[in-house]
């Protein structure tokens, strides 16, 4: 005599799961997955100043910190408005959150006038900074010092827009999904 095979299962319990797999699957595919986030945090170093815009005269001061898509930016521009801009500090503690897993370059925009330098030049003022979180960088003067507007250059009277660039010697920055980072601290000078 033939036995029967039954399933243990009710109807109603499978087309249960059925309709939750399907759901799972058509939100995978959909891309309606959790969107996460990095943060980035900057604060200046003693005796420096976050300028709130762009300094006066020939006063000095950090404009922005520009947390920006790597590869897709002139050094030697003026970022500001730039559409790949993951996001700006502006201010000392200042912080953004930028999409985890973007490449990233760190560039500290900086306007150095001859009351920090005795004469204005790129190779008499100087940027650095220092990275702890998910990843560290030892407090480092930037060797990728770009100029793009200047007034009296060469002279006593003038000042220097630059920007100073970290960008992982070409290769960019990554951040995982709630990963964050501290810009501690950015110094900005210049030589008299």
């Amino acid at each position: 005599m033939e036995k029967k095979i039954t399933s243990k299962l009710p109807w109603a319990a499978v087309a249960t799961i059925i309709v939750v797999v399907v759901g799972l699957g058509a939100w995978a595919l959909l891309g309606q997955a959790p969107a996460g986030t990095a943060t980035i945090t900057a604060v200046a170093g003693q005796g420096v100043v976050f300028a709130g815009g762009i300094p006066t005269g020939t006063a000095s001061g950090i404009e922005n910190v520009y947390i920006i898509a790597h590869g897709t930016y002139t050094k030697t521009e003026n970022l500001s408005g730039n559409s790949n801009i993951l996001g700006v500090i502006e201010a000392n503690t200042g912080s953004v959150n930028i999409p985890y897993g973007t490449s990233f370059d760190i560039v500290v925009a900086v306007k150095v006038g001859t009351d920090n330098m005795a004469y204005v030049n790129v190779d008499n003022m100087n940027v650095s900074l220092a990275v702890s979180g998910s990843f560290s960088i030892t407090e480092e003067n930037t060797t990728d010092k770009n100029l793009f507007e200047n007034s009296g250059y060469g002279t006593a009277t003038g000042w220097v827009r630059v920007n100073a660039v970290w960008d992982n010697n070409g290769n960019g920055y990554t951040l995982s999904a709630g990963g964050s980072i501290t810009l501690d601290p950015i110094k900005l000078w210049g030589w008299k």
